[in-house]
């Protein structure tokens, strides 16, 4: 508890100094990222946790970037830091109870409940989970948007329990798909319960305080010694891997490794840097509130994943930083960073460690590098374009 109540401090903290950061004042990206809206809407976000991640980051930069709109998160949990952020940020957060059970459908009959009274005619989903349910008390007039973030987003058991569910629950709303990444795109474009909905792609944003890290960046001819993974720690990653790669590079190397993000293997990555004597190596950080942090002290970055990656952001915040990344090359991680990063084989702790190496060992190229990225990252990653696209697939710019 004690833990928890540092976190949620840390966050007022950091939200407090970001806008004192940012009032007034135009982005790195060289342009006002406020946007101009005249009327004001309620914008209703569903979201299933408030940890620390990519969807929980996003909602917030919308919610940041578009004051002028009420912004109402539900949320399947609200215990996360993520929560604090979100009403920092100055929007309202409910939980929607009974989240729990194979079909949901306590948490349907909760969730009809609260959009009706609610009168929800702006919806952003930012999880494709349980899509039937959510849409199904919606008037067909309601205007719905659903982010898709992962790769085949859907295994075969969440398919035929969607599929169910679209049985019980005839929703009359049609939402517009966004996928994160062109590769989240093309892997649901044939899944039966988004066949003949719009569906594009808007890019994950990167937030001001990791593009204000990479200025303080030079190119340099030493070796980064300190590492750092941004991450939860779940079975999406491949921390498993990275961890066998640091097992493997030469013992007299001074190299140090940092995993930042908490989630469902913690433990057993915990035992598996001390069974592989790993302790001095590798430090784990917990969940952070402000990543940005920690990404100061780290001279290269490292992000090891499967296959089912669909984005990616902590990869754009390290470019914004300007930092060398080695990253396991599926789709979506050649879509986010091009040719600014060093790529291994997905599930292979041997090439990722040939890839630290070649960073370590070619020092000069690995900042070159770095400095495309960063260049990537201001071209791309754009928190204001990112909050546009949004608002425009609800129709409200």
């Amino acid at each position: 508890m004690r833990g928890e109540q540092a976190l949620r401090e840390a966050v007022v903290s950091w939200l407090a100094e970001d806008r004192l950061a940012t009032a007034g004042a135009p982005s790195v990206l060289g342009c006002d990222t406020s946007l101009d809206l005249a009327m004001s809407h309620t914008i209703f976000h569903w979201i299933p946790s408030s940890q620390l991640g990519g969807i929980e980051m996003a909602a917030l930069t919308l919610i940041q970037e578009s004051p002028q709109q009420v912004h109402v998160v539900a949320a399947g949990d609200v215990s996360g830091p993520a929560a604090d952020m979100w009403r920092e940020a100055g929007a309202e957060v409910v939980q929607i109870q009974d989240w729990g059970g194979v079909l949901g459908i306590t948490w349907a009959r909760h969730w009809k409940a609260f959009a009706r009274e609610r009168d929800v005619r702006h919806l952003i989903a930012w999880s494709p989970t349980r899509l039937p349910q959510l849409l199904s008390p919606l008037s067909s007039t309601a205007n719905c948007v659903v982010h898709l973030g992962n790769v085949g987003s859907f295994g075969r058991r969440a398919r035929l329990q969607t599929k169910v569910m679209g049985l019980i629950y005839r929703p009359a709303c049609r939402p517009r798909l966004l996928a994160c990444s062109q590769a989240v795109a093309n892997s649901v474009a044939t899944e039966p319960l988004f066949r003949g909905l719009p569906l594009s792609v808007t890019l994950n944003s990167v937030r001001p305080a990791f593009f204000e890290l990479g200025v303080k960046r030079l190119p340099s001819n030493i070796a980064p010694k300190t590492w750092g993974m941004l991450a939860r720690l779940d079975r999406l990653k491949d921390h498993r891997s990275l961890i066998e790669a640091i097992r493997l590079l030469p013992v007299d190397l001074e190299f140090r490794l940092e995993l930042a993000g908490e989630g469902a293997l913690a433990d057993e990555l915990r035992r598996q840097v001390a069974a592989a004597g790993l302790e001095h190596r590798v430090r784990f950080l917990g969940a952070l509130p402000r990543p940005q942090e920690a990404m100061r002290n780290w001279e290269a970055f490292i992000f090891a994943t499967s296959a089912g990656e669909g984005f990616g952001i902590a990869v754009a915040e390290a470019m914004a930083a300007g930092l060398p990344c080695v990253l396991s090359d599926v789709a979506a991680m050649r879509e986010v960073a091009g040719d600014s990063a060093y790529y291994a084989e997905q599930g292979s702790p041997a090439a990722l460690c040939a890839q630290i190496l070649e960073v370590i060992n070619q020092p000069i190229e690995a900042h070159e590098r770095a400095g495309k990225g960063r260049q990537r990252a201001q071209e791309l990653y754009s928190a204001e374009v990112f909050a546009r696209r949004y608002l425009s697939a609800l129709g409200i710019v």
